[in-house]
């Protein structure tokens, strides 16, 4: 049962681009986090409905230049691991929108503090959780109404994703732009501007996520 919900969301984003902010109307008091283990967690499209939401953002993430201005860290890293998902900010208890984290090793550093081989955790908005989970985050109205459409046959997770954005894989090489203000776990980075602030790396050669073709960093690093 594979459904894809078109939510149209506004999004008033100016210097994160892509943090993992609190949500208007969330639930704010603590709550247990009982995030997936995205690693050992075999999903096929029959457990996943897919939410897609279509955002307008403050900033052009198609701007190299832009994004790079809104990041504190500006590094190619390579991604050790995917650790999870969860949609619950781990410094107050409080849902949030689903957000991926892990584990990454950074190659090349061109802006801010990071050591060459330097281990970082790393999270990025979008997720997949589980089906409880996404309930537990809704308003008891959204919750009631969700259960009342979904009945018995609903997934066993809920995948949130950005329109048009990419996915982060475990094993790739990304030139990734990274913040470290209001990330939802203590000492990880949040990779921020979407699609526009992790681009991979094949070749030697960074990927324009916008137009697809490939190019070379000293050409996006001026």
């Amino acid at each position: 049962m594979k459904k894809i919900i078109q939510l149209v969301c506004v999004l008033l984003i100016s210097t994160c681009m892509g943090g993992c902010s609190n949500q208007e109307g969330m639930i704010d008091e603590p709550v247990e986090d009982t995030s997936h283990t995205a690693e050992n967690t075999v999903l096929n499209s029959g457990d996943v409905e897919v939410i897609e939401t279509h955002a307008s953002i403050l900033g052009d993430i198609t701007d190299p230049d832009e994004v790079y201005e809104n990041a504190s860290h500006v590094a190619v890293i390579e991604v050790i691991s995917i650790d999870g998902c969860s949609n619950v900010d781990q410094r107050n208890g409080a849902y949030i929108y689903p957000y991926t984290y892990g584990k990454a090793s950074v190659r090349q550093v061109y802006k801010g503090d990071f050591q060459e081989d330097q281990e970082i955790t790393f999270v990025r908005m979008g997720g997949t959780i589980g089906w409880e989970d996404y309930l537990n985050s809704l308003s008891e109205n959204e919750r009631e109404k969700t259960e009342k459409l979904s009945g018995e046959n609903h997934p066993a997770y809920v995948k949130e994703v950005f329109a048009d954005d990419i996915e982060i894989e475990s094993g790739k090489t990304y030139l990734a732009y990274m913040d470290n203000e209001d990330v939802s776990m203590d000492g990880a980075y949040a990779i921020i501007g979407w699609q526009g602030g992790l681009r991979e790396i094949t070749d030697g050669k960074v990927k324009n996520n916008f137009t697809g073709e490939y190019e070379g960093i000293g050409d996006i690093l001026k």
